[in-house]
């Protein structure tokens, strides 16, 4: 059961259905390298509730987002940015 994942600092993308019902996933943590996340990477992650973006709220806005991420971006309204970029 994965319920933690930490994201490679160096990674620019999430692949499609990375993380498809991963159901018992709750915390994820993004580096700002991230650019693209692809379809249906969190499909079905029904426990994920925490994520966590190591970029600015700007970069966050930047990334591309592909279609059947609901569960990420419902997770909560706007990932933990800190003010600085680093968490």
């Amino acid at each position: 059961e994965i319920i933690k994942v930490v994201i490679p600092d160096k990674a620019t993308a999430i692949d499609k259905m990375a993380f498809a019902n991963c159901i018992h996933l709750q915390s994820l943590t993004i580096p700002a390298s991230v650019t693209k996340i692809g379809e249906f990477a969190f499909l079905n992650c029904t426990s994920l509730d925490e994520v966590y973006y190591k970029g600015t709220s700007d970069e966050w806005d930047s990334i591309i987002i592909s279609e059947g991420n609901s569960a990420l971006l419902s997770a909560n309204a706007l990932p933990r940015v800190s003010p600085s970029g680093f968490l």
